[in-house]
């Protein structure tokens, strides 16, 4: 989907074997030059050519180079953005299967407790239930084999009903991970 990055990098090692071609192709060339033996105006104008030659195959030796080091800078931030959304994915995933577990398992339970014996996941429907001030109508949730809070059930539907589960590898998952967090439910 993003590209073969061992290809990249395959292409960005060929890139620099051509150009050190090109560098031994100018040395060469600047080296027969230089060591022609004979003399004259045309002798001096060849080396001269061949001087400039040398300049511009090291020049564009350069040039592959640097096309070379992009290739493998690129083919590095496409693995790294590979992973931002493989990570992405695992983490929202995730949190899908939890939320998916506890909306599956949620009961909610009515009862009337003592009041001393309510806790943090129960919320009080009624005081003094049935007359007697030492109990309370109270209800909860149970998830998972757990008393858990209603905030919890709640904000596993709410996940449920605000996430579209991408395909795998899309970069959408980004976006869901975003989407997920602004909403504070993950």
């Amino acid at each position: 989907m993003y590209g073969d990055t061992a290809a990249l990098r395959r292409r960005a090692t060929q890139l620099r074997h051509e150009a050190q071609t090109l560098r031994d192709r100018a040395t060469a060339l600047h080296t027969q030059a230089e060591n022609a033996e004979w003399k004259s105006k045309a002798a001096t104008a060849v080396r001269a050519t061949a001087t400039t030659l040398t300049a511009e195959l090291g020049s564009r030796a350069g040039l592959l180079d640097q096309v070379a080091a992009d290739l493998d800078a690129h083919a590095a931030a496409v693995d790294q953005r590979k992973a931002e959304i493989a990570a992405a994915e695992r983490y929202i995933a995730g949190l899908i299967g939890r939320a998916q577990s506890i909306a599956n398992t949620a009961q909610h339970i009515v009862t009337d407790v003592a009041t001393h014996a309510i806790d943090g996941f129960m919320n009080v429907i009624t005081w003094g239930h049935g007359g007697d001030p030492g109990r309370a109508q109270v209800s909860y949730y149970v998830a998972e084999g757990r008393r858990v809070a209603a905030s919890t059930v709640l904000d596993a539907r709410r996940l449920l009903g605000l996430v579209a589960q991408p395909a795998s590898g899309s970069i959408d998952w980004l976006s869901v991970q975003d989407t997920v967090r602004r909403n504070g439910l993950g």
